[in-house]
């Protein structure tokens, strides 16, 4: 939220839900808001592996069909529980290197202010989501 108004971007507040990832509670519970909001989600990015098995309890009771009606995909291999899920992927040992190459750099001051870096993700697709299709088509 911040990087994004930070940039000079909007956001509408009414689509950022909120959990407390170390209650399972909480965790259903915005699921179900989210789901059961005016503006339905299509597609969801699950940024918190934590929030993924509240998701699809959620999905569960709303009786809500995957993927025909609601895309998943997880941030980072959600592993061989729940092999069925699309997720991006990144190089780890690469992330290291960047993040010791700048601690490095800041060190001897070379750099004081934010830094942008880009890492190569890798989308892998196992059926949790549909290809987008333009409205109305």
């Amino acid at each position: 939220r911040s990087h994004t108004l930070k940039e000079g971007k909007t956001i509408e507040e009414n689509l950022l839900f909120f959990a407390d990832l170390s209650s399972k509670e909480s965790c259903l519970a915005t699921c179900l808001r989210l789901l059961e909001s005016s503006q339905k989600p299509t597609a969801i990015f699950v940024a918190n592996q934590e929030l993924l098995p509240s998701l699809l309890i959620a999905i569960k009771k709303l009786k809500i069909k995957n993927p025909k009606a609601l895309s998943i995909i997880v941030w980072g291999d959600p592993g061989e529980q729940y092999k069925n899920f699309d997720f991006i992927t990144w190089d780890k040992k690469e992330m290291g290197k960047l993040a010791l190459r700048i601690l490095n750099d800041r060190k001897q001051g070379q750099y004081s202010g934010n830094m942008r870096s880009i890492i190569p993700t890798n989308l892998v697709l196992r059926g949790s989501s549909v290809k987008l299709t333009p409205k109305g088509v």
